[in-house]
């Protein structure tokens, strides 16, 4: 799966801004194994996280309990690195 697919995003903050939250919503056109596969893949993941003027992304992923995902978006103005994504146990 690639990110050339149709998709929808939507970002909204979760709680009026106050917290600096923000849940990114998107309607991607594949299955629900593509996309697990793709999410699982840094190369896929890395293809995604690109939005605007970012020049690349480079993605890595550790996907178990406790393992974490990591994103780096290259920028004219210099490495963007959001926080890392933590893999909880699901309840």
């Amino acid at each position: 799966m690639t990110a050339a697919g149709s998709s929808k995003k939507k970002a909204v903050s979760s709680d009026g801004g106050k917290s600096g939250t923000v849940v990114v919503k998107r309607t991607i056109l594949a299955t629900i194994d593509e996309l697990f596969d793709a999410w699982l893949d840094p190369e896929s993941l890395a293809q995604w996280m690109h939005p605007g003027l970012t020049m690349r992304s480079t993605a890595r992923v550790d996907a178990r309990v406790n393992g974490t995902f990591e994103v780096v978006m290259h920028h004219p103005s210099g490495p963007l690195r959001p926080a890392p994504l933590r893999c909880l146990p699901r309840d």
